[in-house]
């Protein structure tokens, strides 16, 4: 197991008082496991990640990580814009489409690359865990479905953990071995679905074309509407 997290709650405190976030979150990740989260807007997903990434302590809960590395991708990109992407096989930017942006082989992170050049950071690292704050958001859509299957080729072939934060269903069904869904106010869990397509390859289209996916995507519409 990569990552265990037991009865976990956390709150913001303020000048007016104390606003809890999260409340009693149970969750766990092994080798290879990919874990998509949803939720309504402030159910505190980022804040989750947060949390166990170990930037906020919690106000209660247990976290045990079996790890030496996480890769933390946030919404908000942290890059300096004078410095470049050096083609490099541990950096992996041929395969994100960095070089052909490249100056002399050195790409600059410009020109709607800048996610993508986050992304390749997360994952130069080698990280043990890979967390990822809604991180596709600006792809476009052939992108985005190209480097979520490329970061999930990863997660399988070499035994990492993922949790990906997501407001897309299709995404995460597409992505998961498993799906948390979260209910607001404070944010607490509401469903864990288990997804299991009949697949080859699990490819973008390959996982939207299985027998399954129609059916798990009213699944988990359906608990994320249900009071």
């Amino acid at each position: 197991m990569l990552l265990e997290v037991s009865n976990l709650s956390y709150s913001f405190h303020t000048i007016s008082g104390k606003y809890q976030v999260l409340y009693d979150i149970s969750l766990s990740v092994d080798k290879g496991e990919f874990i998509s989260i949803i939720g309504p807007s402030g159910c505190g997903k980022s804040t989750l990640l947060s949390v166990i990434s170990g930037v906020l302590p919690p106000d209660s809960g247990d976290i045990k990580r079996n790890i030496q590395n996480i890769g933390y991708l946030i919404q908000k990109d942290n890059l300096f814009e004078w410095r470049n992407c050096r083609t490099d096989s541990n950096i992996i930017t041929e395969t994100y489409g960095m070089t052909a942006f490249s100056k002399v082989g050195s790409p600059y992170p410009y020109s709607g690359m800048e996610k993508r050049a986050e992304l390749i950071k997360s994952l130069a690292m080698e990280p043990d865990l890979v967390m990822l704050d809604e991180p596709f958001n600006a792809l476009d859509y052939a992108n985005r479905l190209e480097v979520g299957y490329g970061i999930r080729s990863i997660v399988k072939s070499y035994d990492k953990g993922c949790i990906l934060v997501t407001n897309d269903l299709a995404e995460a069904i597409a992505l998961s071995d498993k799906i948390i869904i979260m209910s607001p106010n404070p944010g607490h869990i509401k469903d864990i679905i288990d997804i299991k397509l009949t697949t080859v390859n699990q490819s973008p289209i390959d996982a939207r074309n299985a027998p399954e996916f129609k059916d798990y995507f009213n699944l988990v519409w359906g608990c994320l509407i249900r009071k």
